[in-house]
């Protein structure tokens, strides 16, 4: 019985593993790994110190914005209702107040 090559028997991506068998796959996997290595440690690193400020800014300026809708609507129901029947109202709206 002939001699069989060891490599030609086995084609799994383990063979990447051993560079005489498909040394092109080797370097392709190793620079693959590589390559998302990289990309995680900037994406875990680097993006949230980017990204930090204007989120921050964007959150200050929503809630910001929420308390003025929210300040603007109670003073609009508690003035109105207070001209229909002053005392009532008036007195609901100092009471209720935060």
């Amino acid at each position: 019985m002939p001699s069989q090559s060891f490599c030609d028997h086995i084609r799994w991506w383990f063979c990447t593993a051993n560079p005489e068998c498909s040394p092109r796959a080797a370097i392709t996997a190793i620079t693959i790994l590589l390559y998302i290595s990289i990309v995680l440690l900037y994406a875990l690193c680097y993006v949230p110190m980017v990204f930090e400020k204007p989120c921050r800014i964007l959150d200050k300026a929503l809630w910001s914005l929420c308390r003025t809708i929210g300040y603007l609507l109670w003073k609009i129901c508690c003035t109105s209702r207070a001209t229909e029947d002053n005392d009532t109202m008036k007195k609901h709206c100092r009471q209720n107040r935060y």
